[in-house]
Protein backbone atom coordinates (compact mmCIF):
# COMPACT_ATOMS: atom_id res chain seq x y z
CA UNK A 1 0.00 0.00 0.00
CA UNK A 2 1.38 3.38 -1.01
CA UNK A 3 -0.91 5.64 1.04
CA UNK A 4 -4.53 6.12 2.04
CA UNK A 5 -6.83 8.74 0.60
CA UNK A 6 -10.11 9.86 2.12
CA UNK A 7 -13.28 11.11 0.47
CA UNK A 8 -14.00 14.06 2.73
CA UNK A 9 -17.80 14.01 2.58
CA UNK A 10 -18.12 10.26 3.23
CA UNK A 11 -14.91 9.65 5.17
CA UNK A 12 -14.36 6.56 3.02
CA UNK A 13 -10.79 5.31 3.24
CA UNK A 14 -9.35 3.94 0.01
CA UNK A 15 -6.07 2.07 -0.36
CA UNK A 16 -3.86 2.01 -3.43
CA UNK A 17 -3.28 -1.47 -4.86
CA UNK A 18 -2.27 -3.45 -7.92
CA UNK A 19 -4.66 -5.94 -9.50
CA UNK A 20 -4.72 -8.40 -12.38
CA UNK A 21 -7.05 -10.91 -14.02
CA UNK A 22 -5.55 -14.41 -13.96
CA UNK A 23 -2.02 -12.99 -13.51
CA UNK A 24 -2.04 -11.16 -16.84
CA UNK A 25 -1.44 -7.41 -17.15
CA UNK A 26 -1.13 -5.50 -13.86
CA UNK A 27 -3.27 -2.41 -13.25
CA UNK A 28 -3.07 0.30 -10.59
CA UNK A 29 -6.22 0.99 -8.64
CA UNK A 30 -7.78 2.04 -5.37
CA UNK A 31 -9.97 -0.14 -3.19
CA UNK A 32 -12.48 0.85 -0.49
CA UNK A 33 -11.10 -0.70 2.71
CA UNK A 34 -14.63 -1.42 3.98
CA UNK A 35 -15.95 -2.82 0.67
CA UNK A 36 -12.86 -4.60 -0.57
CA UNK A 37 -14.34 -7.72 -2.16
CA UNK A 38 -17.31 -8.92 -4.20
CA UNK A 39 -17.81 -12.69 -4.36
CA UNK A 40 -14.12 -13.13 -3.52
CA UNK A 41 -12.85 -10.69 -6.18
CA UNK A 42 -11.33 -7.25 -5.56
CA UNK A 43 -13.65 -4.24 -6.10
CA UNK A 44 -11.10 -2.27 -8.11
CA UNK A 45 -11.40 1.36 -9.16
CA UNK A 46 -8.66 1.70 -11.79
CA UNK A 47 -6.53 4.82 -12.00
CA UNK A 48 -7.05 6.93 -15.13
CA UNK A 49 -3.93 5.60 -16.88
CA UNK A 50 -4.71 1.99 -16.02
CA UNK A 51 -8.31 2.36 -17.11
CA UNK A 52 -7.24 3.83 -20.44
CA UNK A 53 -4.97 0.81 -21.03
CA UNK A 54 -7.69 -1.63 -19.99
CA UNK A 55 -10.30 0.20 -22.10
CA UNK A 56 -8.10 0.07 -25.21
CA UNK A 57 -7.50 -3.66 -24.82
CA UNK A 58 -11.25 -4.26 -24.49
CA UNK A 59 -12.05 -2.03 -27.48
CA UNK A 60 -9.52 -3.95 -29.60
CA UNK A 61 -11.19 -7.18 -28.50
CA UNK A 62 -14.66 -5.90 -29.43
CA UNK A 63 -13.40 -4.78 -32.86
CA UNK A 64 -11.91 -8.24 -33.49
CA UNK A 65 -15.30 -9.93 -33.17
CA UNK A 66 -17.58 -10.06 -36.17
CA UNK A 67 -20.74 -9.95 -34.04
CA UNK A 68 -20.84 -9.33 -30.30
CA UNK A 69 -22.69 -11.79 -28.11
CA UNK A 70 -25.35 -10.43 -25.77
CA UNK A 71 -22.90 -10.74 -22.87
CA UNK A 72 -20.14 -8.96 -24.77
CA UNK A 73 -22.53 -6.16 -25.71
CA UNK A 74 -23.64 -5.77 -22.08
CA UNK A 75 -20.00 -5.63 -20.97
CA UNK A 76 -19.19 -3.08 -23.69
CA UNK A 77 -22.13 -0.92 -22.59
CA UNK A 78 -21.06 -1.15 -18.92
CA UNK A 79 -17.52 -0.19 -19.87
CA UNK A 80 -18.79 2.90 -21.72
CA UNK A 81 -20.89 3.84 -18.69
CA UNK A 82 -17.83 3.43 -16.47
CA UNK A 83 -15.76 5.58 -18.84
CA UNK A 84 -18.37 8.35 -18.73
CA UNK A 85 -18.96 8.25 -14.97
CA UNK A 86 -15.66 8.16 -13.09
CA UNK A 87 -15.36 8.46 -9.33
CA UNK A 88 -13.54 11.69 -8.56
CA UNK A 89 -11.49 11.88 -5.38
CA UNK A 90 -9.43 14.98 -4.64
CA UNK A 91 -9.51 15.90 -8.32
CA UNK A 92 -8.33 12.49 -9.56
CA UNK A 93 -10.50 10.18 -11.67
CA UNK A 94 -10.95 6.49 -10.84
CA UNK A 95 -13.00 4.00 -12.81
CA UNK A 96 -15.04 1.34 -11.04
CA UNK A 97 -14.36 -1.86 -12.94
CA UNK A 98 -16.51 -3.94 -10.63
CA UNK A 99 -17.77 -7.45 -11.28
CA UNK A 100 -14.48 -8.39 -12.97
CA UNK A 101 -12.38 -11.21 -11.51
CA UNK A 102 -9.59 -9.00 -10.14
CA UNK A 103 -6.97 -10.42 -7.79
CA UNK A 104 -4.35 -8.52 -5.82
CA UNK A 105 -0.84 -8.75 -7.25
Amino acid sequence: MIKDIIIDDKKTIWKYAKVSVENTKVYNCIVDKKNEFWNGWVNAYLTKDSFQEYYKIQQDYFKSIEELSEGDQEFKDELEDTKNNPLIIKGKKFYGCLGICWDYV
